[in-house]
């Protein structure tokens, strides 16, 4: 009988083999550290001290080579593919929308055509920001980079000044970009001389806590209770200076209150959020910033762009925020001050790897075009809670003849877009949400009217026209809602899911909600039919690709994480081992679902359709209470 082989010679020269490629891996990561630039070889070995293993920071880096080598040869541009592979231009074309023809979709979804590729290969040799990322772009701003060596004398968390820098230039590139509610070029002056009419303590860390859901070297940043998390410690400051500031009405007090509202509610704390809010409005109105500063005297001309910039970036806020949670209006009127000319309001410069190309972000055109829109948001939102008279704090609906007021406005609003914000060349992501933002509002507000002029129409006598509506909502929603499919479809191939933007989640959990009704119709329909259409293979890979980027998105914040546990339930099985096969899915556990019980504090509707539906039912707060029923009973 022969002898079984000895285990020591395989085990050996596994062992063997394991340590010579460990030592191979230390030898890349050595040359790596050597050979890169220095920001880069900072970035390695931050990820060695915090235990990141070395073929980890190797593929780490590689991939970092592979997006911008990609991203810059224009026929081999870079973009991200869905998960479900499935073609979803049924979907995109079923209605038509002014996107489809915008160059950027073009760019990403028209391959093809190799003489539409030369044309766009040479188009982007001149505008690389339909070639490259967003997130691949840097800032290019003296102004900042002079700040850079003064933050660390605002707070007293971190005197680390890379990780101030880095965090900085994450939130004024991915925050501040959309959301803007004090003057950067102020804010940095007054950092850089140790002035604090535009500068503080509380707004430095303030800052830094909602930049840390954006450091990616930080691999626990969504989790707000870790004690061990940047985020958490710059939080715990900026509580403690806000609670030494509460009882004087300060502008950068105002501006820290609405940073921070932000923060809790990715954390899915935006009850507590919510209550800075609050706060922040009644400071205004003691400081009477929503008044007339133009007969303030007392103001310098530098004072009172200051606060005129942060009267209407609060209002701009407040208006988002009182849309998207269904909830009536905090102001009566927007501020009496005139809008700022946009040329006073600074800028925002983007620096494209190895093209030498700087583009500007428009942020003084973005902010008008913003606050024109909101303007008409707040009106209509005035005037829906008007129409509500159960003495509710949600809004109602809008009768006809307001509608139809509104909806003019719009389409005025849409007419005086500067070039760079029409849809037709629309590309940069702040850009991208604010169409967004408008055709969101027109879909919940005006599907609340497509029962009404069904009611119209049925009255009707062939051939006979309805002549009490001026407009079809059908129509106008059907529009918005292709629009909004399509510009998230564009937002996800060019910039991908994983990149940090503080309003990346509300964009997919919208999109997923709305077209979930459907997916679950033509999922029964290809059973029964034992055929899946185009349609339904279309439906189910953009729902399949909003999952994918609550998962994606939860490692930035904690509120895509619970997006994440509340959709679950409505995936099929099939779709679910298809993100599980291809997601690492080491935080998704039953005991990390379980928390949501304890940290969810948060009225944020989820999945509404219009403004007249029944917000209770969908507070987030509501769902995670019913999850948690469910799971107790075992259904």
């Amino acid at each position: 009988m022969p002898r079984s082989p000895s285990p020591a010679g395989p085990v050996s020269k596994r062992r063997r083999t394991e340590e010579s490629a460990q030592t191979s891996a230390h030898e890349e990561l050595f040359h790596l550290i050597r050979t890169r630039p220095q920001s880069v070889a900072e970035q390695i070995v931050r990820k060695i001290r915090k235990g990141t293993k070395p073929e980890d920071l190797i593929r780490y880096v590689q991939d970092g080579d592979l997006l911008v080598n990609l991203a810059l040869q224009p026929d081999r541009r870079f973009r991200f593919t869905l998960l479900y592979p499935a073609d979803v231009q049924p979907l995109l074309q079923r209605t038509a929308n002014p996107y489809l023809n915008s160059r950027l979709f073009r760019a990403l979804f028209e391959e093809h055509d190799a003489d539409h590729q030369s044309s766009l290969a040479r188009a982007s040799s001149v505008q690389p920001i339909y070639d490259i990322p967003y997130h691949a772009a840097t800032l290019a701003d003296s102004l900042l980079s002079s700040a850079f060596p003064h933050i660390s004398k605002w707070t007293a968390i971190s005197d680390d000044e890379e990780f101030l820098k880095r965090a900085f230039e994450v939130y004024f590139q991915f925050d501040y970009s959309f959301y803007h509610w004090f003057h950067k070029d102020l804010f940095l002056k007054d950092l850089i001389a140790g002035r604090h009419e535009h500068c503080s303590s509380l707004l430095v860390n303030s800052i830094i806590a909602t930049a840390c859901h954006g450091i990616t070297e930080d691999e626990k940043r969504a989790e707000f209770w870790n004690s061990a998390s940047n985020g958490y410690l710059f939080l715990a400051e900026a509580k403690r200076l806000l609670e030494l500031e509460l009882n004087t009405a300060k502008l950068t007090t105002i501006q820290s209150l609405c940073i921070l509202g932000l923060v809790f509610s990715k954390n899915c704390l935006d009850t507590i959020g919510w209550s800075y809010w609050t706060k922040a409005v009644a400071m205004t109105e003691e400081m009477q910033l929503f008044g007339d500063l133009e007969s303030n005297q007392t103001l310098t001309e530098e004072s009172r762009l200051g606060y005129c910039f942060t009267a209407w970036g609060f209002f701009n806020l407040g208006t988002l925020i009182c849309f998207f949670f269904s909830k009536k209006p905090w102001w009566r009127s927007p501020p009496q001050t005139p809008l700022p000319d946009p040329k006073k309001l600074g800028e925002i410069w983007l620096l494209y790897p190895q093209t030498g190309t700087m583009v500007p972000c428009c942020l003084g055109y973005t902010f008008l075009a913003m606050t024109r829109l909101f303007i008409i948001m707040h009106d209509a939102l005035r005037y829906a809670s008007q129409e509500q008279q159960d003495g509710s704090e949600t809004t109602g609906s809008l009768s006809l003849d307001k509608a139809t007021t509104i909806l003019k406005r719009l389409q005025q609003w849409k007419r005086s877009l500067p070039g760079p914000l029409l849809p037709s060349v629309v590309v940069l992501p702040p850009h991208i949400m604010m169409h967004f933002s408008y055709h969101t509002f027109v879909q919940k507000t005006f599907s609340t009217l497509i029962d009404l002029e069904q009611t119209l129409n049925a009255a009707l006598l062939p051939n006979q026209r309805n002549t009490k509506m001026l407009f079809s909502p059908t129509a106008l929603v059907a529009e918005s809602e292709s629009s909004i499919i399509t510009l998230t479809h564009m937002l996800y191939r060019f910039n991908g899911a994983e990149a940090y933007f503080s309003w990346y989640m509300g964009v997919f959990n919208h999109v997923a909600y709305m077209i979930l009704p459907e997916v679950q119709q033509q999922r029964q329909l290809s059973v029964s039919s034992q055929t899946t259409s185009p349609m339904a293979e279309a439906l189910r890979a953009t729902f399949i690709m909003c999952v994918k980027s609550f998962l994606d998105q939860s490692r930035n914040h904690y509120i895509s994480e619970v997006f994440f546990h509340l959709i679950s339930p409505q995936l099929h099985k099939e779709d679910a081992a298809i993100i599980t096969r291809n997601i690492d899915m080491r935080y998704q556990t039953e005991d990390r679902a379980k928390l949501m019980q304890t940290h969810v504090r948060a009225q944020f509707p989820v999945g509404m359709v219009n403004i007249a539906e029944n917000v209770t039912e969908h507070r987030i707060s509501h769902l995670v209470e019913r999850l948690g029923e469910m799971e107790v009973d075992g259904t």
